[in-house]
């Protein structure tokens, strides 16, 4: 326990007597004085700092000099570190990447505001961050307590210190610094010291157990709603000799987040190396080039990378650096990431033939003058593709990063080809389009801010009721944009007996199984369907507007032909969105309600419109391809210096990517499209639809004959009058 305390007090300057004063222990006034003070220290030198007082003295006994004049002030202890077991709640010594604490707590309460800074790594001058909690020093603070789960903070590896700054307990504020309004005490002591260890190749931070991310050693995430811009985030991944690749994958969402990643090597004294320095979210646009930084990658998804070492010198304990740099004080990111001794190029992709396996080969006549036409062909398992690196640390197990497909029949290729051909039939598809832009999540800015309550009701006749409460500036948006979908080019008709009776609407709401975060514009949304004769009352109860929806049922009446090809299923889908909507009773389309104290809403309320489309068409000729994608910015590392500055002599590839395939260029860089096959099935007999040829394009170091222009064909196979006329070994087994 500390042998003594300080106290701070004043008297005012009207105060008559006017000193000097001695100072007693406990208004002892036979003891020698404890210190001695004038009056202007006591009034313009206000609050005066008594120092050193023993532990235990209650109170101060003042007396003038000269007129021996006397009295007592009361004081306590200020040591409130121990006296009142300060301490963070959810606290740990020694944590992986990330710092962990919950709130300040105490026996002395009510605790309602700090602040907190934290000084590292490794030294006791260099601030990190600052946190805290509470209304009275919001300007002082950048990170909110308590910071746990995805709100935990990461940093870079090393001993972290934190001191209060000031604290309130009880309505009287204790400062580490003193000042006017303050009690003088030192807390430089209250909290431990944390130690933050670093990412490595042998520790593991990822708990994820989906297939391919549970393949990740790590995972850090982070999300900030506090309303305040977080500081970069930095983290230290120690890797060892024998790494060759570092895989990752990161995710910014809406608002885009910057990722840099830097080496530090041994073998390059202080130098740090630049590996990668890229934006992603959904904010932006894609930017691939290989000089700009940083780059920037505009996805929903993650972006993956392999991060290619092996064009520098890595020794044991060398170290990627990792920055995360928030765009705005709403943000969310997800970073996955593991060593790579290794990387298999030749994978099942690279090895298996595609070839055509003959005896497979079938068709089967179908009614309306159809053939169906299928085949096997020798390629990969299912298996065997999800398990090679190529999907898992290249791809991140991912067909759409960047809104592209990325790999198309590669695997599990039995019994397929192009399916049902026919001469001149009636078929029907089911398109969507838009009826409005983009749907993103909102925050009412209406004074004052009202909160939004979605719910739903049914009727007596089962059908569903969705109602929307709020400002007008929500109930306005949902309105204006149901009127344009079911006003414009997609209105479709109210008559059943006609194809357009038969599109819905895509009505978007909060999904009410998920959180109420509106964390970097990623709220969660369900969508469901809604039919045009919905009924959509809008109008004020009180000060809150509202907008109600009843969802109509429909039925299909629709007479049509058996060779209307597709028709009556389209259909059928359409009235099963749209009943479900309404009468369901799931956890999604049952009674709900969800409440937003701070007004969340969906722009582009309703912005799509799915309905069903017929036309006389023949299909006697269909297509059949594979291939897989890479792209020169995941597949090589260009190293650089500085900020800009390549280094060539550095640099590295993924199993020569870059060099195999078709290369196009695609935002500023190079996508590589690497054919296996292209196959085409052509009837050849419209007064006899068994007869058919299977044509294939030869394929030159990944890339179809003809390419980039019409492909060039060449008999791989023929089937007429009952009989195979032709089989070529080139394609077929």
């Amino acid at each position: 326990m500390p042998t003594t305390f300080s106290a701070a007090t004043c008297i005012t300057s009207t105060f008559v007597s006017p000193g000097p004063f001695d100072i007693y222990l406990d208004s002892d006034y036979n003891s020698i004085p404890f210190s001695t003070v004038t009056k202007n220290q006591l009034t313009i030198g206000c609050p005066f700092i008594f120092s050193n007082i023993p532990t235990g003295t209650n109170n101060l006994g003042i007396k003038d000099i000269n007129l021996d004049y006397c009295f007592t002030i009361d004081i306590n202890d200020n040591n409130i570190c121990l006296n009142c077991n300060i301490g963070l709640s959810l606290y740990s010594a020694t944590t992986v990447s990330r710092l962990y604490g919950g709130i300040l707590t105490g026996t002395c309460e009510p605790i309602t505001s700090y602040y907190i800074n934290w000084y590292g790594p490794n030294n006791s001058t260099t601030l990190a961050l600052t946190t805290g909690f509470g209304p009275d020093f919001t300007n002082e603070w950048n990170v909110p307590h308590p910071f746990t789960g995805v709100g935990a903070i990461p940093l870079s590896e090393g001993d972290y210190t934190p001191i209060i700054q000031k604290i309130v307990i009880g309505g009287i504020t204790y400062s580490n610094t003193g000042g006017t309004n303050t009690i003088l005490t030192n807390l430089s002591n209250c909290l431990p010291t944390t130690r933050i260890e670093p990412l490595t190749c042998s520790n593991r931070t990822n708990t994820e157990t989906s297939s391919t991310k549970n393949l990740y050693s790590h995972n850090v995430n982070f999300v900030s709603e506090s309303g305040i811009t977080p500081q970069p985030v930095k983290l230290t991944y120690v890797i060892s000799s024998t790494t060759k690749f570092m895989a990752i994958a990161f995710k910014g969402y809406a608002n885009h987040d910057r990722l840099t990643l830097k080496f530090s090597g041994s073998s390059y004294g202080t130098t740090e190396i630049g590996l990668e320095d890229v934006l992603v979210g959904t904010d932006i646009s894609s930017n691939f080039n290989p000089t700009l930084f940083p780059k920037s990658a505009n996805t929903n998804n993650y972006y993956s990378k392999l991060i290619c070492l092996t064009g520098l010198t890595v020794n044991n304990n060398d170290k990627i650096l990792i920055t995360v740099t928030p765009y705005n004080n709403i943000t969310s990111w997800d970073l996955y990431m593991t060593c790579l001794n290794n990387y298999t190029c030749n994978d099942c992709l690279r090895t298996q033939p595609y070839k055509i396996i003959g005896s497979s080969i079938t068709g089967k006549t179908l009614t309306c003058n159809q053939i169906n036409i299928n085949y096997s062909v020798s390629a990969c398992t299912s298996s065997s593709f999800k398990s090679s690196d190529y999907y898992t640390y290249y791809l991140f197990g991912q067909q759409y990063p960047f809104y592209s497909q990325v790999y198309s029949n590669v695997s599990d290729l039995t019994n397929v080809g192009p399916g049902d051909m026919f001469f001149n039939n009636i078929t029907c598809s089911s398109p969507g389009s838009s009826t409005g832009g983009v749907s993103m999540c909102k925050t009412d800015m209406d004074t004052p801010q009202k909160p939004t309550t979605y719910s739903k009701t049914f009727l007596t006749d089962g059908r569903g009721v969705y109602n929307i409460t709020g400002s007008s500036t929500v109930i306005s948006s949902y309105y204006n944009s149901w009127i344009t979908s079911i006003s414009g080019v997609y209105s479709g008709s109210t008559n059943p007996s006609n194809l357009a009776y038969y599109r819905s609407f895509r009505f978007n709401l909060p999904d009410p199984t998920k959180g109420s975060s509106c964390a970097d514009a990623e709220l969660p949304m369900l969508n469901i369907k809604v039919h045009q004769t919905s009924t959509v009352i809008t109008g004020i109860t009180g000060s809150d507007y509202y907008f109600r929806l009843t969802a109509n049922t429909i039925t299909n009446v629709i007479s049509l032909s058996d060779c209307d090809l597709y028709c009556m299923s389209k259909v059928n889908d359409r009235v099963a969105e749209i009943n479900l909507t309404s009468t369901g009773n799931s956890i999604y389309t049952g009674n709900y309600t969800l409440t937003f104290a701070t007004g969340k809403y969906f722009s582009n309320g309703f912005n799509n419109v799915s309905y069903v489309l017929s036309s006389s068409t023949s299909s006697n000729n269909i297509e059949f391809a594979s291939y897989f994608k890479t792209y020169d910015w995941l597949s090589n590392t260009l190293p650089f210096s500085g900020n800009s500055t390549l280094l060539p002599s550095f640099s590295g590839t993924v199993c020569n990517y870059n060099n195999q395939g078709y290369k196009s260029t695609l935002s500023n860089s190079y996508e590589n499209i690497i054919y296996k096959f292209y196959y085409k099935t052509v009837l050849t007999n419209s007064s006899n639809i068994n007869d058919f040829d299977i044509l294939a394009s030869p394929i030159t170091n990944f890339v179809y004959s003809g390419h980039p222009g019409a492909r060039n064909y060449e008999l791989a196979y023929r089937y007429s009058g009952g009989n195979v006329t032709y089989s070529s070994s080139t394609y077929i087994i």
